[in-house]
Parts: C-alpha cells; structure tokens; sequence
C-alpha cells in the first residue's frame, strides 16, 4: 500500500510511474486535482496533505473524492486560520510534518531514493517522479555536492568551484536554503544537505549512481 503526499510544487507524473510505486508501496506526490484523480485509490492507506494555499472548498471537494476508509492527515503549519479551524472542528488528524512522515515509515524519501540529474536542461529527478527546477547556480551548488556525495565540504571550496571565488558565505548559505526549499520533505531539518561544524556541507546521499 502508499501513501499519496499532496503538496503545493509542480511534478512529473506519468502512469508508469504511478504502477510502479503503486506495487512498491512507496510515495505518490501530487500537487494537481488531475494527477490525484489519476491514481488508483485501492492501493492507497493515507493521505498527507501538505498544501497550506487550500481553500475550504478544496478541502471538501478532496474529501469527496476520497474513499472511504482512507486516512487524511494534514500537515500543521501555515493554514489559513478559517481553514485550520473548520479542519480542527471536524476533527482531523493535524500532524507535525516530521511525525506524518515518520508515522508511514519514511525517515526521508529524497535520500532512500535514485536522483537524476538532466544538465541539459538544470533539472532534478527525486523519487523516480518529482522534477525539480533549479537556477543556473542552484544546479551548479547541488551538482558539484552530488558529484562529491558523502564528503564534507567547507564554503571556501564551494565559493572557489561553484562561485569562481566570487561570493560570500552568505550568498551560499541562501543559495543552500533555496535548494533544500525544493528538495527537502522538511527543509528546517535538512537530511540531504546537511550543515556540518566549521561551515562546511555534506550531500547526505548513501547510495551510489
């Protein structure tokens, strides 16, 4: 069984994709009412909603279309006060991302999964499915981490490889929190791009490609 995340950024989605993780029992991301309608209900357990820009009327039209018997948790932060109340009153599950997350046994699908990288185009692939767009520096920063994956990395290398020693350590860190704000499933708790004492960084990713 899976668990379909619904969250507010742009994915690929396509139906072989769908079937896979359907059978694998991984993660659903979809941030459209076409690609939520396009998945087959009998193969998911939960819902997590993620998508503070709900309006109560997207709320009550998602619940329609949810059979019954499936789980709906919503994440807990920066819902419009109308719409947390009218979730609170109907008392649903209002969860922590970290705890929703942790609840369907996933410590971070970014890092458990294979990452695809297109330079043609600077784009991302994580989990098989989400595509995501970076800047020409973006990509540059997570491509030069990714290609040094399980190595610390001060911010004196990455000025002088990524930034041709023209930045500050400012500009990095902005530049660091940027990327996590589009790969990270929590990115105030970063698990692919970790900070490291003494002002380096370390692309957390386990597996080789």
């Amino acid at each position: 069984m899976s668990t379909l995340i619904w969250k507010d950024y742009s994915v690929i989605y396509t139906a072989q994709i769908n079937t896979l993780l359907l059978e694998t029992g991984g993660f659903i991301i979809v941030s459209d009412v076409h690609s939520f309608l396009s998945v087959d209900q009998n193969y998911i357990r939960c819902i997590i909603l993620d998508c503070p820009n709900f309006s109560i009327n997207d709320f009550i039209f998602l619940r329609r279309k949810v059979k019954q018997g499936i789980d709906i948790i919503v994440i807990d932060q920066d819902w419009n006060k109308k719409l947390h109340n009218f979730l609170k009153n109907q008392r649903y599950q209002l969860k922590k991302r970290e705890a929703a997350f942790n609840e369907f046994n996933s410590s971070s699908f970014c890092c458990e999964e294979m990452i695809q990288i297109n330079k043609m185009n600077r784009s991302v692939i994580i989990q098989g499915n989400i595509e995501v767009e970076m800047t020409k520096k973006e990509f540059n920063l997570f491509y030069f981490l990714f290609e040094n994956k399980g190595q610390i990395i001060n911010t004196e290398e990455i000025i002088k490889r990524v930034w041709s020693g023209l930045t500050s350590e400012a500009n990095v860190y902005m530049t660091i929190q940027k990327i996590r704000n589009k790969v990270e499933i929590n990115p105030k708790s970063p698990e692919l791009l970790v900070t490291k004492k003494g002002g380096g960084y370390i692309f957390n990713y386990p597996n080789q490609i």
